[in-house]
């Protein structure tokens, strides 16, 4: 390798690596035409045939080009100290001229002035002429960048192999687990220190890597954006005092240490993620149910996933698929613990209502905490052979979970016996149910299976209306006094409700009552005669409830 000696200025002149020495000049830079001519004929791709980087393109706001692309100076524009490859004997226009350029990107320009032995100006001219040539065959042709490319790769082997795949005689004796396992074995052989363990879905191929055990590898995390190091600064607190796995695109960071990571990070811009975690056995967890007299009720078992760092440690476990969860935290620094519990019965909508998962384990619990006192719900943490059971107190917040869930599988009991009645099968649509179509929900649940009698204690308002322009009736004379006889309650039109986000129609009711009391309320008597006429129960009232003959029906 030739060597070269420093350049020297003194009293405006310069001495030359090989002693000559020039009078100091201005820099001869190109003009504008010239810029755009060394763009257009390397199309805007860096001359280094080992970058090929594009250079130029629309900005953010695409109301104009920007880029990094740079019209370099083949031998130095001026004189001096960093100037690469000056020749004494180029005239100013020979500097300034297109022939003097070459197009680069950013970093390649200042490499080729910082190593100029390493790039002299014959290996320039070579590289502007390929570039030349190559911008020339692309014309007319199709542009696609490295990603691009990859996807156009992989959809050509998908096609291949399917092609195959149909020639066969049976696809199926294809050895799809051979391919799967030297697919791992060449990810594997990377790094011999990691297993690394494969799964295939519609959203991606995901690699869970490990250390094996007995290795201690180290990897050094490399950012790539200096703005993200106060971001990752806190998720790395964050999954070291608290456990949290730590999530990041592959766009953002490289990796130095291992060749199996160096192959991740070549994975920029097809939307790689890398998330790091600690490794924690999930732990086996059982719920109940219990009460003040030590009964219990056992409401399922699953397994929970641990979290933990140095400061906090969480557990979060569901069961029956999600009708019941919870979220148990136990914080170091504050010498505390928390237990959230939540039900959602989500998992039962948009399904048909006598069909439903896990409803009959949902209507016993709901029944256990109806007939028990001072119900709580407990949860077993099952640590190999011990056992540590944690539970909530018995706030007036916790009670109302218990009494909402109590309640709403209570009223889906109500509607699977009116469902059975429909003409069509009932489909939960929403677990909203208001107060009228509650009202009527409790109103004829009792009379699908038939007739209802009952005796009703004195002095109980059975029914009341309201009139307008009240006309007497012979039951005036008797407003106030028992009577011994029977009077009859009908609907003269069934109302329909809302029974889960279904409209339903019902056939009408009506209700004998036996021994009862009329109630003339005249102290609602108005100018236009309106009155209020009520039914009272006396000593010995029985009262029949049923329902007419008629339809049930979902309307549309």
């Amino acid at each position: 390798m030739a060597k070269f000696s420093k350049v020297k200025v003194k009293n405006n002149e310069v001495i030359l690596a090989d002693g000559s020495i020039v009078d100091m000049h201005p820099r001869h830079n190109f003009d504008k035409p010239t810029r755009l001519l060394l763009q257009h004929m390397a199309a805007g791709v860096c001359s280094n045939p080992d970058c090929l980087n594009h250079t130029i393109g629309s900005n953010l706001k695409r109301n104009d080009y920007a880029g990094n692309g740079i019209a370099a100076h083949i031998c130095a524009a001026a004189p001096g100290p960093g100037a690469a490859r000056y020749n004494k004997d180029q005239t100013k226009e020979e500097r300034s001229s297109y022939k003097n350029g070459i197009w680069l990107c950013g970093s390649c320009s200042i490499i080729i002035d910082r190593d100029e032995p390493r790039y002299p100006v014959d290996l320039l001219n070579e590289w502007k002429a390929k570039a030349e040539k190559r911008a020339m065959s692309m014309v007319g042709t199709k542009s696609l960048t490295q990603f691009e490319l990859a996807d156009s790769v992989r959809a050509e082997v998908v096609r291949a192999l399917t092609c195959n795949f149909s020639n066969m005689v049976n696809p199926f004796k294809f050895p799809v687990q051979s391919v799967h396992h030297a697919y791992k074995d060449a990810i594997e052989k990377l790094d011999p220190r990691f297993s690394v363990q494969v799964e295939i879905s519609d959203s991606g191929v995901f690699h869970t890597i490990t250390p094996k055990p007995g290795q201690n590898p180290k990897v050094t995390l490399v950012l790539r954006n200096e703005a993200m190091r106060d971001k990752m600064s806190e998720r790395w607190s964050d999954l070291v005092k608290k456990g949290h796995p730590l999530e990041v695109s592959l766009n953002d960071i490289g990796f130095e240490g291992s060749p199996l990571f160096d192959a991740i990070a070549t994975e920029r811009g097809l939307d790689g993620r890398l998330v790091i975690k600690k490794n924690h056995p999930d732990i086996q967890t059982i719920m109940y149910l219990t009460a003040e007299n030590g009964s219990e009720f056992e409401i399922g078992t699953s397994l929970s996933t641990v979290v933990s760092g140095s400061d906090e440690l969480t557990i979060r476990g569901s069961f029956l698929d999600g009708i019941f969860s919870f979220v148990y935290c136990s914080f170091k620094c504050r010498k505390a613990v928390k237990l959230d519990l939540s039900f959602d019965l989500l998992l039962w909508q948009d399904r048909e209502i006598r069909n439903l998962p896990h409803y009959r384990k949902a209507l016993k619990a709901a029944r256990f905490i109806r007939l028990q006192t001072d119900v709580q719900i407990c949860i077993d943490l099952i640590f190999g052979s011990n056992s540590v059971r944690i539970g909530e107190e018995h706030t007036a917040e916790y009670q109302e979970f218990l009494g909402v869930f109590h309640w709403l599988v209570g009223m889906i009991e109500k509607g699977k016996a009116i469902a059975d009645k429909l003409n069509k099968p009932l489909v939960i649509r929403s677990l909203i149910v208001d107060e009228d179509d509650e009202l009527r929900i409790n109103n004829l649940y009792p009379l699908v299976s038939g007739p209802l009698s009952q005796t009703v204690a004195a002095d109980e308002e059975i029914w009341n209306a309201f009139y307008e322009n009240y006309e007497p009736t012979p039951l005036d004379a008797y407003s106030g006094q028992p009577i011994q006889a029977d009077v009859q309650i009908k609907e003269v039109q069934a109302r329909p409700f809302n029974l889960f986000g279904n409209v339903v129609q019902s056939p009408c009711f009506e209700t004998r009552i036996k021994g009862f009391m009329p109630v003339v309320d005249h102290s609602t008597v108005d100018d236009d005669g309106s009155v209020t006429l009520k039914i009272v129960s006396i000593e010995g009232t029985e009262m029949t409830s049923s329902l007419l003959d008629g339809s049930w029906s979902i309307l549309e």
